[in-house]
């Protein structure tokens, strides 16, 4: 690397340390909302498509998927709905959601309910899939008054819900353009019938604007079990709208 090239990274580097909270969200809010705050406070919520795969352990083969999913932009709540494309599987449709403060994950056959997992577990890994997917639902940076942001380091900030009894948070890595690059988190992660507070991360790429919102189009999500990555979703937005 050049000195000149050196130098301006040294600089960029400084510069992101002093940011402060509030300033690294008006980056934020400034590279997700290009069509401005004011518009944005008119949406209730976004509603978008996926296409990924999925899987459900490091050696275990992966499943294609199409899904939608529906986050509120005012308050903390979110329903995916993924039908799999793969064999017998395609007659199952797979739930995972937050609402009303609860988290459930419910896995249908031909409309039967086959399995349903719920608890405080469940609802404290949901709201963190909530807050780490806010860059998939720009509005919520202005219009949800619930969130709470604290700055950890010159790159992160720690984002919860005031309102969320069980305290979880989610760790936000925040590029000096206001670029969201990663999510992090410990997580409780499904273990036959229990769970297990297990580290996780999602990384994000790729942005594409839609309705006056930019969000990261591609997603790639992962475990750090028995310090191995085991990564076990990806997906890419297809189309995402506003809802007004």
């Amino acid at each position: 690397m050049s000195h000149d090239a050196t130098s301006a990274v040294a600089v960029a580097e400084r510069e992101h340390a002093v940011l402060t909270a509030d300033e690294r969200l008006r980056r934020m809010r400034a590279f997700a909302l290009p069509a401005g705050e004011e518009a944005a406070r008119l949406v209730r919520a976004v509603r978008f498509t996926q296409r990924g795969e999925i899987r459900a352990a490091p050696t275990a083969r992966w499943i294609r998927f199409t899904a939608e999913q529906t986050m509120q932009a005012q308050w903390s709540a979110f329903r995916w709905v993924a039908r799999p494309q793969r064999g017998l599987f395609r007659m199952a449709t797979v739930v995972d959601a937050y609402e009303g403060g609860h988290g459930e994950l419910t896995i249908r056959v031909a409309g039967a309910p086959l399995a349903t997992s719920r608890g405080a577990d469940f609802d404290r890994g949901e709201i963190q899939r909530y807050l780490a997917e806010l860059p998939m639902c720009p509005p919520a940076l202005i219009a949800h008054p619930g969130l709470r942001w604290e700055a950890l380091d010159g790159h992160t900030l720690r984002v919860t819900d005031g309102s969320d009894p069980t305290g979880a948070t989610v760790d936000v890595e925040v590029a000096l353009d206001g670029r969201v690059v990663r999510c992090s988190a410990v997580r409780p992660r499904a273990i036959g019938k229990g769970t297990a507070m297990t580290p996780w991360w999602g990384t994000y790429e790729g942005e594409r604007e839609w309705d006056g919102l930019r969000v990261p189009i591609r997603v790639e999500v992962s475990w750090r079990v028995a310090d191995e990555s085991f990564t076990y979703f990806r997906a890419e937005i297809t189309a995402l709208s506003a809802v007004r």
